[in-house]
C-alpha cells in the first residue's frame, strides 16, 4: 500500500472515520488525471459496504497545463494501443494471405509442402516463393519495427 509523502514510515497508517486504515488510489478523471488520494477502504468501488466516505487529496491540485498534458498523453497512448492492435490484426491477415498464396502455388504446381516449409520438388517453386514472401517479409518487418518503436 502506498502512503502519502507527509507520513513517515514509523507512523501508524492514517485511518478514516471508521477507524480502518485508508487506501491510496489514483484518480484518472479528466479533471484530476493521475492525482493521488486517500479514501475509506469500505467505501471504495466494488465494496458492498458504504463505509464513512472519507476522502482526502494527497497531491497538490494540478495546473490547467498539467491536466492538459496528462490528458493529451492518455489520449495519444490510447490511440497508439488501438494502432498497435490494428497492426497486429493486419500482420495476422497478411500472414494468413501469404499462407493461402503458398497453398495456391503448391496446388497449381502439384507440389506438397513439407512440415519444415521446404518443397518436395527440386526447388521448382523456390523463385516464386521468394517473389511472394520477400515483399510480405519487408512489410511485416516494418510493422514490427513500428510496433516496437511505439510500445
Amino acid at each position: 500500500m502506498s502512503r502519502s509523502s507527509s507520513q513517515s514510515s514509523d507512523e501508524e497508517p492514517r485511518k478514516c472515520f471508521c477507524g480502518v486504515p485508508v487506501i491510496f488510489l489514483k484518480s484518472w478523471t479528466e479533471n484530476n488525471p493521475g492525482r493521488g488520494f486517500e479514501t475509506c477502504r469500505c467505501s471504495s468501488s466494488g465494496n458492498k459496504v458504504d463505509g464513512c466516505n472519507y476522502f482526502r487529496w494527497v497531491d497538490k491540485p494540478q495546473t490547467n497545463w498539467q491536466k492538459e498534458v496528462i490528458n493529451n498523453l492518455i489520449t495519444e497512448m490510447n490511440q497508439l494501443l488501438c494502432d498497435r492492435t490494428m497492426l497486429k490484426d493486419k500482420v495476422k491477415f497478411l500472414m494468413d494471405e501469404r499462407n493461402k498464396e503458398l497453398v495456391d502455388v503448391d496446388e497449381d504446381h502439384g507440389l506438397d509442402v513439407v512440415e519444415d516449409g521446404k518443397r518436395d520438388a527440386a526447388g521448382s517453386s523456390k523463385n516464386k516463393f521468394r517473389c511472394i514472401s520477400m515483399p510480405i517479409c519487408v512489410v511485416v518487418g516494418l510493422i514490427i519495427l513500428f510496433i516496437k518503436f511505439f510500445s
